[in-house]
């Protein structure tokens, strides 16, 4: 699921060839990134990826994500407590003086993080607004998996690194909301 309720954001549904394999909730999973970054909102995950045996969580509040081992994810699944994560900031543009969001993550066959991201016109995060444009870009492997969580580090979540985009662009034309994104070839689809 997505967004920042509890009723929308914490479901997990597992389809497996035309079948529901598993499903349940993440509720427990949310509220340790609550905890682990106290004052810091956590509130609005919307990208979920999986890639170089790594998975991906993008929050649009602060634009955060959150990386772990699949393993990990698998252990969290389960409902185990989450016991090393790493969480990264990342810089985006703004335009009419509001930062863009996170949304869509996609990792391609040359391990490149795209993302997409939106800038809305709101008062607060957690609810839409009007749209002021969006983005989409990619982060070189070399630099994300820089900040995937390593044997030797503290158990828990960590959250010091921050890393820009290697490229972005905004979309042209009427400003669009881009939340998805998959990447084949040359070719994003937004």
């Amino acid at each position: 699921g997505s967004g920042s309720k509890p009723d929308k954001r914490d479901h997990y549904l597992i389809w497996n060839q035309g079948s529901v394999q598993a499903k349940g909730q993440l509720t427990h999973l949310f509220q340790e990134l609550f905890g682990e970054f106290g004052k810091r909102k956590i509130t609005n995950n919307e990208g979920l990826v999986f890639g170089s045996g790594s998975v991906l969580l993008a929050n649009r509040e602060n634009n955060q994500i959150t990386l772990m081992p699949e393993s990990q994810w698998d252990a969290v699944l389960s409902g185990k407590t989450l016991s090393r994560a790493q969480a990264v900031e990342v810089r985006l543009p703004s335009l009419q003086g509001q930062e863009a969001s996170l949304s869509g993550l996609y990792i391609d066959e040359q391990d490149r993080l795209w993302f997409t991201a939106s800038v809305e016109l709101r008062e607060e995060s957690i609810y839409d607004g009007g749209i002021a444009g969006s983005f989409l870009g990619f982060v070189e492997p070399q630099i994300w998996k820089q900040a995937l969580p390593r044997a030797e580090d503290p158990d828990g979540l960590l959250h010091e690194r921050e890393f820009r985009p290697t490229q972005i662009w905004l979309a042209q034309g009427k400003p669009w909301k881009m939340e998805s994104i998959v990447v084949k070839g040359k070719r994003a689809y937004c």
